[in-house]
């Protein structure tokens, strides 16, 4: 039932938290607010809340299933606040059977998230299904989006995006970058760019604006610190349903959509690894001579150097 608290319904730290089978309704700021470890969201509704319908700040091992948010932000906070579920520096946690709809931003996973699986949900009528921002390391799988303004949204690095589903979405796969740092600078523990992204093997079904990858601000495809190596293949894009019955989530393609092939990286480290943390030779100070080339600047004066080579794609199945 509706918490109807002043502020937030729910809100915990610590470790193992199990929230489970739990409504929280119209509360003036958010429905949940939760960081720890180990802990699990699942089988909960949030909606109607002020600001956000679930959020964290911190999360490691966390993870989100079988759960509701739908019509959140109902104080019309600025877009830059939380809306349905803000994430972030959640550490491999996985987010699971969601459905979430009716929200101005579906799942926005923000800054310093790292081994994050996003997988089987449901996004429906939301203007943003998932944002991947100054973050490493994703898989978006097997997720159905359906009559959204974005489907999924990287401003990261490593977000693989495999075998979804996009109904009737206005834009499908979109990656986009601007000069930021391409550098780990506090705060931002990740690769603040937007580098080695793959969209693959999704099925696109009356696609109502192309799938692209020069949205807003620059070029992601150029080689350079702050995008580069992101690519968008082996996806299918049809005017006609190719499911079996996709009406009642029966997402076998029928049988004259097969087999069209697929691909993938070797690897899904990103080319640049520029910044200060320890690992990383990518500053000036840190390269010794000759071992880090070439060299790039950014806008503000920082130099950076390519650390790998970029990963071969190979063919796994004809």
């Amino acid at each position: 039932g509706d918490a109807g608290l002043d502020n937030t319904a729910l809100g915990g730290i610590g470790s193992g938290i199990l929230i489970e089978n739990v409504g929280a309704h119209h509360n003036d700021f958010a429905g949940l607010i939760l960081n720890g470890s180990d802990c699990i969201i699942r089988n909960s509704e949030f909606s109607y809340n002020g600001n956000a319908g679930l959020t964290s700040s911190n999360g490691i091992r966390m993870r989100l299933e079988g759960c509701t948010w739908h019509h959140n932000n109902t104080r019309v906070y600025h877009p830059g606040w939380n809306d349905g579920t803000k994430i972030l520096n959640w550490i491999d946690c996985e987010i699971i059977g969601n459905h979430s709809y009716d929200e101005r931003s579906a799942l926005w996973l923000d800054i310093n998230n790292r081994n994050v699986l996003v997988a089987e949900n449901l996004f429906e009528n939301v203007q943003l299904g998932i944002y991947w921002e100054i973050s490493r390391w994703a898989i978006v799988a097997n997720n159905v989006f359906r009559n959204c303004s974005r489907g999924v949204w990287s401003y990261g690095s490593d977000c693989l995006t495999t075998n979804n589903v996009f109904i009737n979405c206005r834009e499908n796969v979109v990656y986009t970058t601007e000069i930021r740092c391409a550098n780990y600078d506090h705060p931002h523990l990740c690769l603040n760019a937007t580098r080695n992204n793959m969209a693959i093997n999704n099925v696109v079904v009356k696609p109502r604006w192309p799938s692209h990858l020069d949205y807003l601000y620059r070029m992601v495809g150029e080689e350079e610190p702050h995008g580069g190596n992101n690519s968008y293949i082996y996806n299918i894009e049809v005017d006609d349903d190719p499911f079996v019955d996709s009406a009642n989530g029966d997402f076998r393609l029928r049988d004259e959509f097969k087999g069209k092939g697929k691909q993938v990286p070797v690897e899904l480290n990103s080319v640049y690894t520029s910044g200060a943390m320890p690992w990383a030779k990518t500053l000036v100070e840190d390269c010794e001579e000759g071992d880090c080339e070439p060299l790039y600047e950014s806008w503000y004066g920082s130099k950076h150097y390519r650390a790998q080579p970029l990963p071969e794609p190979m063919d796994i199945i004809d």
